[in-house]
């Protein structure tokens, strides 16, 4: 028998369920926020059942993000004043699924959402295979994603990864105009002389070379290279432009066999653009919660419908994964990307960056992941068809 909590501010609802004997209530029903809140903590259920608007004065965002970091498992049925898409949309990017418009109620609606099966476990999504015996990867890999999300972390597991399996030259090429750190990150001292305003004065003397472009990197290994960016604001805003760029490529393109782009989140810096539109693939990095997706929406609604990028080669990684994180089929039917992995939060990385360790712990933790996405198989995790296999239900409700 299911155990079930009522917090909608109706005890006629709650008494009419228990009269059934089709589940047991738990307790009465709850009025508040906070009484709701200290409730769960102690009380077992299977089925909480909500009315979003119920009172209390820890404000609506709030209330919610604290409900659903509590650590226990539960489904919520949901009581809305408006089964509006946008209405929807907002609670299934905190995981909720299970509503009820207010004008729609019945007992019979409310025990029909109750027993309805988990709908983030029977979302059928057709992820593409990208797997074949023969790997092919896009020479040209762009790393964009939301600010904060890691980037530049996965940008540099790529090219450990695809150095690795495909034993050919990869070049990581740092475009974070403004905040480039690959090389911070790499344990680089470039002494203030990166990559790419090396190659922009050497371009300025008319004695840019491939010689010359080779002594502006920095190795990483036999067949690894980084090629520095421009944290400078003065030539970010006045110097580098797309001219620059492209003559940079024209030489690179033709010394690398694959070219990662680490790029700022910031659209208005043309490098961004740029990157965006020299890449075969792009991988978005977002982060597991609300915000990040809703700021990497706004970002694609541009770089789709404004600068015409086609939406097909997007890929979304959820990175910092933990059990309270976005499940990935409520990514797709929001963003109508496939997400093609999820990294799990390692909090060794700042003790790494500090230690000048991060290349050590990307070859440890992250390399297997990016193999996994870039459609290798590892022993890490059952692997089939380009996409890691996980079952698990990260929201309970």
């Amino acid at each position: 028998m299911l155990k079930v909590l009522t917090a909608i501010g109706n005890e006629y609802i709650n008494n009419q369920l228990d009269l059934l004997n089709r589940y047991e209530i738990v307790c009465e029903d709850i009025q508040y926020q906070e009484a709701l809140l200290e409730i769960i903590n102690k009380k077992e259920f299977d089925i909480l059942i909500l009315y979003e608007k119920i009172n209390g004065d820890i404000g609506k965002e709030k209330f919610f993000d604290m409900l659903l970091n509590i650590d226990k498992s539960f489904e919520i049925v949901l009581l809305v004043e408006s089964d509006s898409e946008k209405n929807k949309k907002y609670y299934k990017l905190k995981g909720i699924s299970r509503f009820i418009k207010i004008d729609d109620i019945t007992i019979d609606s409310i025990c029909s959402k109750i027993e309805e099966k988990n709908e983030s476990k029977t979302i059928e999504i057709k992820y593409k295979n990208n797997m074949n015996e023969n790997i092919n990867i896009p020479k040209y890999i762009g790393i964009y994603g939301t600010a904060g999300s890691g980037k530049t972390i996965i940008s540099i597991a790529f090219g450990i990864a695809l150095n690795e399996i495909m034993n050919k030259k990869v070049l990581i090429m740092d475009m974070d105009i403004l905040t480039a750190s690959v090389d911070t990150f790499c344990d680089i001292n470039n002494n203030g002389e990166c990559s790419l305003n090396k190659s922009i004065e050497s371009i300025k003397k008319n004695d840019f070379t491939k010689d010359n472009l080779l002594k502006s990197l920095y190795k990483i290994n036999k067949n690894l290279y980084v090629f520095s960016g421009n944290t400078n604001y003065y030539k970010c805003q006045n110097i580098l432009c797309e001219d620059y760029y492209n003559k940079i490529i024209e030489k690179i393109d033709q010394l690398f066999d694959y070219i990662i782009f680490d790029m700022n989140t910031n659209l208005f810096i043309d490098a961004t653009k740029w990157c965006l539109i020299h890449s075969n693939i792009i991988y978005c990095i977002i982060e597991g919660n609300y915000n990040s997706i809703k700021n990497i929406d706004n970002s694609l609604f541009v770089i789709n419908n404004v600068w015409d990028i086609d939406r097909e080669k997007f890929k979304i990684i959820q990175n910092k994964y933990s059990k309270f994180s976005v499940e990935k089929e409520y990514i797709y039917e929001l963003l109508n990307i496939n997400c093609v992995g999820r990294i799990q939060y390692n909090n060794s990385i700042e003790n790494a960056i500090n230690k000048g360790e991060v290349i050590k712990l990307i070859d440890r933790v992250y390399k297997n992941d990016i193999l996994n996405i870039l459609g290798y198989k590892t022993n890490k995790k059952k692997f089939i068809g380009g996409n890691i296999i996980d079952n698990k239900s990260i929201f309970k409700g």
